[in-house]
């Protein structure tokens, strides 16, 4: 439970760090924001996050404390036990996804980069969100023409 909130709280943070960086860049053009000029900088500082975590998840575990990381894998495979019984789950599909769970490196680097695509995605949509929030409404007025501005 510990751990769920946890990553709540990560991902949360993550958000917030987002909206700032939107806010700021909001302010520093003067109060007037495209959507694109919205969501570059959100983007960037989620991708610098999640690179960052994943570097250091990366390091600690694939190369100062494997010894922790094998016995994190351990606690995986022992959770994924308890879970299938239970749920009460066929004994096939039990073993079958013991197998899967046994077999994967959660630290390696394909895993570790595989996870932080992930998350760089999930965390995309509340990006598309605030851009969206954030941007003027003048930038729809400014892309149509108009009859004041027929150049436009």
């Amino acid at each position: 439970m510990t751990s769920v909130i946890t990553g709540f709280i990560l991902i949360f943070a993550c958000i917030i760090f987002g909206f700032t960086a939107i806010y700021l860049s909001k302010k520093r053009l003067g109060g007037f924001i495209s959507f694109k000029d919205a969501f570059v900088p959100y983007f960037l500082t989620i991708v610098i996050g999640v690179v960052a975590s994943t570097l250091f998840l990366y390091v600690l575990y694939g190369l100062i404390d494997t010894e922790v990381a094998n016995k994190i894998h351990l606690d995986m495979v022992e959770l994924n036990q308890q879970r299938a019984t239970s749920y009460g789950m066929a004994a096939e599909q039990a073993q079958q996804s013991l197998e899967i769970v046994q077999q994967a490196k959660p630290y390696s680097i394909g895993q570790l980069l595989m996870s932080a695509g992930t998350r760089i995605l999930m965390l995309c949509v509340p990006g598309f969100l605030a851009a969206l929030f954030f941007k003027n409404q003048s930038e729809i007025a400014n892309n149509h023409p108009s009859p004041e501005n027929p150049s436009h």
